[in-house]
């Protein structure tokens, strides 16, 4: 996505894009999602109900998904018509809060978690900790390789120095 988007608009900000698209894909990869159904240890739940749960897994990352595509499609859209910044955002908050609750439309996990909660909640901590640290890794590094892509083209595009030495 961020190949995409660099080759579209290659002197827009990097860092402030890969930031934004870092933001967005979390936001729908995983937060959203994970609001939904928090991630619970391996080994917890009916091997009955494996496919029960990854459907409805997969549903909700399609609903984040489709959320925050159609977020930055009207952000864009209203950034067109020249509506101000917080309407703009107001927008987005708007449309990620219809996908949370339509997110709860999808069916309850269907296993109790019957292992200890200090287990669980240590799991779901460390699952939003590498998380943060997979999105913020892949951020910065596509944040400095666009940096580094548009230095390099407004330095090929310099003339070159004169190779007439100064007196």
């Amino acid at each position: 996505m961020y190949t995409i988007l660099h080759r579209r608009d290659p002197d827009a900000a990097p860092w402030r894009r890969s930031l934004t698209l870092a933001g967005a894909g979390i936001t729908g990869l995983w937060l959203l999602p994970f609001l939904r159904y928090p991630a619970n240890p391996p080994g917890v739940g009916d091997p009955g109900t494996l496919d029960t749960r990854t459907h409805a897994w997969l549903a909700a990352i399609a609903i984040g998904v489709i959320a925050v595509a159609l977020a930055w499609r009207v952000h864009g859209w209203l950034a067109e018509q020249g509506h101000s910044a917080p309407l703009r955002q107001l927008a987005v908050a708007a449309i990620v809060l219809a996908a949370l609750a339509s997110l709860f439309a999808l069916p309850d996990n269907p296993d109790a978690v019957t292992a200890p909660a200090t287990l669980v909640w240590n799991f779901r901590v460390l699952s939003a900790a590498s998380m943060g640290l997979l999105w913020a890794g892949l951020a910065v590094g596509f944040g400095l390789l666009g940096v580094r892509a548009s230095r390099a083209r407004t330095e090929a595009s310099l003339p070159a120095a004169s190779a007439v030495p100064v007196v």
